[in-house]
């Protein structure tokens, strides 16, 4: 058996300790040493601003079997690079502190995991909205897990409430009924969608039925940009 290996960071950038990954066959070698180079040089870069967050990749990288499953690794390796240099841009606090280390080590086992790309893109969206506007950190891991966990019905809904109502006569089925023409979905999912979405918090339901996105920040993973309250 061959071996690769991982050069972790420790807390001063400057311990090394070898990981050592085992290749069942010869000639996957090379294909696993590019995927350890390209960790290594990602973690390196990140590290400058936060050592923890540096060796958090190294550790999800080696836990998560990028190496070895590379179907994971090129469902990380483009929100990587963009996180990458979406640290080097920013100044915010948040990077540079520990639990955000904890956050990236988080987001990037999402991802891993997540086999659907749709969901994944949500995953992304949401850890690029964390970087450049941070908020608790409690609400920033709530935040990661709902763009990975949240319904599709939900998502939907989700989507199609930010759109105004171009006609009076949107009004006049009333709003669930509305959302459902808009959503796709049928009475019964957009009666599910919005329980779930009170209780997540992420919307109100006011009376006379008028339903708003909460104001509390992030809401909306499906869409590219922050969305701050």
């Amino acid at each position: 058996m061959r071996k690769g290996t991982l050069s972790g960071l420790g807390k001063d950038g400057g311990l090394e300790r070898d990981i050592s990954l085992a290749v069942v066959k010869a000639d996957h070698t090379p294909a696993v040493e590019s995927v350890l180079a390209a960790v290594n040089t990602t973690a390196a870069i990140i590290a400058i601003k936060n050592a923890f967050a540096g060796a958090a990749i190294q550790g999800t990288a080696l836990l998560g079997g990028w190496a070895w499953n590379r179907y994971k690794f090129d469902r990380v390796k483009p929100v990587l690079l963009q996180v990458q240099k979406r640290i080097q841009s920013v100044e915010t606090e948040y990077v540079r502190r520990e639990e955000f280390a904890d956050l990236l080590q988080d987001a990037f086992r999402r991802l891993g995991d997540q086999p659907d790309p749709e969901r994944g893109n949500w995953i992304r969206n949401a850890l690029l909205k964390i970087i450049d506007a941070p908020k608790d950190h409690t609400e920033n891991r709530r935040y990661l897990r709902l763009a990975d966990e949240l319904s599709a019905d939900a998502q939907k809904v989700l989507t199609v409430l930010p759109v105004p109502v171009n006609q009076p006569g949107d009004l006049i089925p009333g709003p669930k009924e509305n959302l459902r023409r808009r959503a796709d979905l049928s009475p019964e999912q957009v009666e599910e969608a919005i329980d779930e979405l009170i209780r997540e918090g992420l919307i109100n339901w006011e009376r006379p039925g008028t339903v708003t996105p909460a104001k509390n920040g992030y809401w909306n993973p499906s869409r590219g940009e922050a969305e701050t309250s």
